[in-house]
């Protein structure tokens, strides 16, 4: 950085760099003159793609440049170069604390000031660049004791799944999410459900009470009875009246839900709008480079003074009434990022713009919370009507709201989806003494019901529960499962497949530890430590590297144990490839027969792949005729269509037409036609789109009965359907209108909805 630097209009250079490109007007926009915004565009620098990159005596690891990223580096250098400020704006979490180092590290930068803003508002960024501070390495070293052990485990157990087919993966997160899925999958299978038999009393007034006792506690619970026969033992007793000997109401609060997290806020969108939790996270970065939202990859349920002053500013205009005294606190996790904020609107005053509709839902979603956050509770009038009968008790329950407090903006929660109790109705008015005409004493049969899958959005809420993962990882660690086969979705609920029952096996053979969420738990408390600066987070990879060797070496046996145990697995692993005996027609090197991922079809491909990057179908030719754009090789392949030619390069769009000749001419303009499978196409489309359906053609010829309008062309007629029924039609419309009944009466024009259906195909 230079010292004296000054812009065009004699302003001092400031260079802001910033994670997406996409934040880079606004944020420039907020800062005005003399500060200029580039972008990383995200990770520029990580382990390399093809080596382990990590010195596992000392767990130092080696770190590359992407090639991709490269030339925007550059551009960074050159701008850095001649700034009196570098002030380094990635993301407000270990990821972005990261990035920042990285960034310091490849542009050799020696005081770049720290700054972090968790909105993207005018006040938000000033403020953040008044109290500009250093980098956090306690923050560093955690994003790099997780990269590190990530890799470490990926890059060494991914491989010993190879007899399990190609494309497959393990993880420290994925792995023990997998085990989470197949797990309660297993506890399904295995339930066996009880059956069990519950009373009710149904009375004329519209009231309907169930058989109940007294539990431990001395409290009325609803009873379940083990055999059909001890419940109509009770109903006998019930035969005579039946009267009200408790009638209790009492007001029941109901606080309102914590800001959205993370994950409270994917499982929020799914119940409320459907989305699924990465459609949810790519919206949520929309909202906020807009600055719409705070940033949304949060654990932490903690508001501003801001925006606690911003919500109950609100209430006190529009519900004055729900405004509590004091602002509403919620108790932080215990392993939530303390600097961070929840997910919240920027304003609550202004309406942000250019939202599309489904980042408007969202935002509304995220805004209704927001408010109702900081609200008074909800208070319910809640009943319970006692009747007695002999010597059983039945009791009715219901509910209506007194005072609706934070549900005036918010009903839909995180929880819902796995509420299946339904609401509490409102119960008609009675009297204690009253005797309540019996109309019905029911006996029903019911049974235990499994554990319910998991939805996406209701894995997550496990993930988080357990301990696994954090919030930037959540919704990429169950697409990646997505993406490996191991779980599929039916009706919405996450299930696993054949492969990630195997997948799961084999690892819980050899790597127990890596699929128990407490183990993963207990590793990210450790690195949470490291970043409170509580821990070396070398020491503690050094540590926990000891055990996982030994695991990796006695790992190969095991895996191929459970290998050899499910030889189903021969339909999931393509045959290894085959060399053949043709070549390469555009380096005569020997053509490898290779079987395509999920899938049973084979294809060809050079065998100086990723020199020669030549592929095609097992069945593809050679043309004899050079390629017209570049006079080399043609391949000849069945398309849709019949065959065609086009050139082995793949940079090269040269094509030839190979079709066979059709053995009939055009029904319109007499010119020829070519054999394009199931149809003649006239040689002159797309000038004329005169076609023969090769069914219509044997059809019309069997039939031999010709156009008198057409003489001397002498076109066949077709057989055609309308609204009216089927009549006949000359093959050379649109050029010629003539057509027939069913009976072979001339009738002058057809129907014109008959001639549209019939349009441009014989």
């Amino acid at each position: 950085m230079r010292s004296s630097a000054t812009s065009r209009r004699g302003f001092p250079v400031k260079v802001v760099i910033v994670e997406s490109p996409n934040k880079v007007k606004k944020i420039e926009g907020y800062l005005g003159a003399g500060f200029k915004v580039y972008a990383t565009a995200g990770h520029f620098r990580d382990l390399p793609q093809r080596d382990l990159g990590v010195d596992v005596a000392t767990m130092t690891p080696t770190y590359v440049v992407d090639e991709e990223k490269a030339a925007n580096l550059s551009r960074l250098k050159s701008a850095c170069a001649s700034a009196d400020d570098v002030y380094l704006a990635t993301d407000a979490d270990r990821e972005g604390e990261a990035i920042s180092w990285h960034l310091a590290q490849e542009l050799r930068l020696k005081s770049p000031k720290r700054i972090k803003f968790i909105e993207i508002t005018e006040r938000a960024l000033k403020a953040a660049v008044a109290a500009g501070g250093t980098l956090d390495q306690h923050l560093v070293d955690a994003q790099q004791g997780r990269r590190v052990l990530d890799r470490l485990v990926g890059f060494q157990v991914s491989p010993l799944l190879k007899p399990f087919g190609p494309q497959n993966s393990a993880g420290r997160v994925q792995s023990a999410t997998l085990h989470l899925v197949v797990a309660r999958e297993k506890a399904r299978t295995s339930f066996k459900a009880r059956a069990y038999w519950t009373l009710a009393a149904r009375y004329a007034n519209g009231l309907t009470a169930r058989y109940a006792t007294a539990n431990a506690a001395g409290e009325l619970a609803d009873v379940q009875f083990p055999t059909e026969a001890e419940a109509r033992a009770v109903l006998a007793r019930a035969a005579g009246p039946h009267t009200v000997t408790g009638l209790e109401t009492k007001d029941a609060p109901r606080k309102p839900k914590a800001p959205f997290t993370t994950s409270t806020l994917q499982q929020a969108a799914s119940v409320a709008l459907g989305l699924k939790p990465d459609a949810t996270m790519e919206l949520a970065q929309g909202l906020f480079e807009k600055g719409a939202i705070t940033y949304h990859r949060t654990d932490a349920t903690a508001l501003s003074d801001d925006a606690l002053t911003m919500a109950r500013d609100f209430i006190a205009a529009d519900y004055p009434e729900a405004l509590p005294p004091e602002p509403v606190r919620y108790a932080p996790k215990a392993d939530a990022q303390a600097a961070h904020e929840a997910i919240r609107p920027t304003s609550l005053t202004t309406t942000p713009e250019d939202l599309t509709a489904d980042e408007s839902k969202l935002y509304a979603l995220i805004r209704a919370r927001f408010i109702a956050c900081q609200c008074r509770p909800a208070v319910f009038a809640a009943t319970t009507i006692t009747t007695t009968s002999g010597d059983t008790t039945w009791r009715a329950r219901g509910s209506v709201v007194q005072f609706p407090s934070f549900l005036r903006y918010l009903e839909a929660d995180e929880d819902a989806e796995e509420k299946n109790e339904k609401e509490e109705p409102r119960l008609p008015r009675v009297a204690t003494g009253e005797v309540l005409a019996v109309s019905s004493l029911d006996v029903a049969r019911k049974e235990t019901t499994p554990p319910a899958r998991f939805t996406q959005a209701t894995l997550i809420k496990e993930m988080e529960k357990a301990g696994i993962g954090r919030p930037s990882t959540y919704a990429a660690t169950v697409k990646t499962l997505f993406g490996r086969d191991y779980i599929a979705e039916e009706k919405k609920y996450v299930l696993p497949t054949q492969k990630g029952f195997i997948i799961d096996e084999a690892l819980c053979a050899a790597f127990p530890p890596l699929i128990e969420a407490a183990y993963t738990a207990a590793m990210e408390t450790a690195l949470d430590e490291v970043a409170a600066g509580k821990r070396s987070w070398k020491r503690e990879l050094l540590s926990w590297y000891r055990d996982f060797e030994t695991q990796l070496s006695a790992a190969p046996p095991k895996i191929e144990a459970v290998a050899k145990a499910h030889p189903e697995l021969a339909s999931l692993v393509p045959a290894a490839p085959q060399l053949t005996d043709r070549h390469c027609p555009l380096c005569e090197k020997q053509l490898v027969l290779r079987g395509k991922k999920d899938s049973t079809e084979k294809f060809l491909s050079c065998s100086g792949f990723p020199t020669c990057s030549f592929a095609a179908p097992e069945d593809f030719t050679v043309h004899e005729k050079p390629c017209p754009e570049c006079s080399g090789a043609l391949a000849v392949l069945q398309g849709k269509y019949g065959p065609f030619a086009r050139c082995a390069r793949k940079d090269c769009k040269g094509r030839l037409d190979v079709s066979a000749p059709g053995s009939a001419p055009c029904p319109v303009c007499d010119s020829p036609t070519r054999d394009m499978g199931k149809f003649l196409s006239c040689t002159k489309y797309p000038e004329c789109r005169g076609s023969w359906d090769k069914a219509a053609l044997e059809k019309a010829k069997k039939a031999d009965r010709h156009c008198p309008k057409c003489q001397p062309k002498n076109r066949l007629l077709v057989q055609r359907k309308s609204v009216k029924g089927t009549f006949w039609g000359c093959s050379g419309y649109p050029a010629c209108d003539h057509t027939e009944d069913s009976e072979a009466k001339a009738s002058g024009a057809a129907p014109k909805k008959a001639k549209k259906a019939t349009k441009g195909k014989a």
